[in-house]
């Protein structure tokens, strides 16, 4: 609406003219309507072959088969019934307000361009709008950036899990040979058998445990083997680890986490008698807090059991400079123990990265949205500008014509759309921050918002001003 009227301006004579000339207003509205469906026909065509350049790249960020079928009828029908609407609705309004000027006030050059009830509080909106989706990315990127930066508690590079498992359970009493075929390898470092990996959500049994009556909490309890400590690089606080050598281990021992050992209010913890489904033992050890769960979640109280029938994956430590020499190996061991079904693996890195992937497609969208809400806001800053700029232009070139400076031109044309534009972050900011704080309350672990994110918003949007008035002064 702010370039249509912006341009009325200059077409008000031409329009005037026919008026002077008997031009009905039906013709002119006509004459409108055709200007703005040719417009949008030439559009229609550019937009389809960039919907079809930019498919393959959507496809890949939804990861999921879209088809854009121009021979299916439905589709055919939609798109030239949106590029109607559009042509109708984008000349609506300058159709309707341009026929209707006063033919003797417009010829004397003093038309009374209208829409300024409306024009101002738009930019206002637009700039609204943009203002809370730049916070979003802003903060969207950090929080992320803090999730995958931050320290699991447990080295997890270069791990690959191998599910055998999962596909050949007879195979569990024998997980010890089994490791060691895996293992027969010079890439692989180390090896570990497990429930499933750390950090990916594991597979874990969950017990609810009430100390007095009305105060409860949840405890997960994992199977890992003898080597899944030393493995993962994290260390004991009290006590020893499990041992193939000691039978009772497997049947009565049990290791917990610093938060098991903390709710249960536990002060020398190792020997302690411990009971978990009916199945009573000791407290054998004790290891430092370390995530078993995606960054959603706190760290919990966890107890781990060395009970193989439970185990699902075997993992593996490797150099990754041998990965092809070594997928080539793993593949072969994997026939050799189960030659009717194909091997199945998982990277570490790759599954942690699929538990946020739908936060960064939310950052992605975020970032997509911010930059066209821009556009938009710019272009409706820039069609005010224009208004602003031919409304006052005997104005400016009087002052020219005294002395003013470039300078102080740009600060008279400036003055309004600043105005407009701290108004719009006022708006902006509680919005931004209550959404944003919705959003960052799903993590359990998670950064402040603080000031920096709502400056930079409204310093960047204040930037955007006098580079505008610039280009229309």
């Amino acid at each position: 609406m702010n370039l249509a009227t912006a341009r009325s301006i200059g077409r008000a004579r031409e329009v005037e003219v026919r008026k002077s000339i008997g031009a009905l207003r039906t013709a002119l509205i006509v004459q409108f309507l055709i200007e703005s469906l040719l417009t949008v026909a030439i559009s229609l065509p550019l937009a389809i072959g960039l919907s079809y350049l930019a498919l393959p790249a959507w496809q890949s960020f939804l990861n999921y088969p879209v088809a854009l079928d121009l021979t299916h009828i439905r589709v055919l029908l939609s798109l030239i019934g949106i590029a109607i609407s559009v042509g109708v609705l984008a000349c609506a309004y300058p159709a309707l307000y341009l026929s209707a000027f006063d033919t003797a006030r417009s010829l004397r050059g003093s038309t009374s361009v209208a829409g300024g009830a409306f024009r101002k509080p738009l930019v206002v909106v637009q700039f609204a709008l943009a203002v809370v989706l730049v916070l979003g990315t802003f903060v969207a990127t950090r929080q992320l950036g803090y999730v995958r930066a931050k320290n699991l508690g447990f080295n997890r590079e270069n791990i690959l899990a191998v599910r055998i498992f999962d596909n050949e359970s007879r195979l569990r009493p024998n997980f010890q040979m089994v490791k060691e075929r895996f293992s027969n390898h010079p890439a692989v470092i180390d090896s570990s058998a497990s429930a499933s990996l750390p950090g990916e959500g594991w597979t874990a049994r969950r017990t609810t445990f009430e100390l007095t009556p009305g105060i409860e909490f949840e405890v997960r309890n994992f199977a890992i083997d003898e080597n899944w400590f030393p493995y993962i690089g994290v260390d004991f606080v009290a006590g020893r680890n499990f041992s193939p050598a000691r039978q009772l281990d497997f049947d009565e021992a049990f290791i917990l986490n610093e938060t098991a050992v903390s709710r249960w209010g536990l002060e020398d913890p190792v020997g302690a008698p411990f009971q978990w489904e009916g199945k009573e033992g000791h407290i054998i050890g004790v290891v430092a807090d370390h995530h078993t769960r995606d960054l959603y979640e706190s760290i919990g109280p966890y107890v781990f059991v060395y009970e193989p029938r439970r185990y699902r994956v075997v993992t593996l430590r490797f150099v990754p400079d041998q990965l092809d020499e070594l997928m080539t190996f793993l593949r072969q061991t994997w026939r050799e123990l189960i030659p009717h079904r194909p091997m199945v693996y998982a990277f570490l890195d790759d599954r942690l990265e699929l538990e946020h992937r739908r936060d960064v497609r939310f950052q992605t969208i975020c970032t997509i949205a911010f930059s066209l809400a821009v556009f938009v806001a710019c272009l409706g800053l820039l069609g005010l500008a224009a208004f602003t700029t031919e409304r006052r232009s005997k104005e400016i070139g009087i002052r020219k014509a005294i002395g003013a400076t470039e300078q102080n031109i740009v600060l008279l044309l400036t003055d309004e759309f600043v105005r407009l534009v701290a108004i719009a972050n006022l708006l902006a900011w509680p919005v931004a921050y209550l959404v944003m704080e919705d959003w960052l309350s799903k993590f359990a672990y998670r950064i402040d918002q603080g000031i920096v994110p709502y400056a930079g918003a409204g310093i960047l949007s204040m930037c955007l001003d006098p580079v505008i008035a610039l280009r229309d002064k």
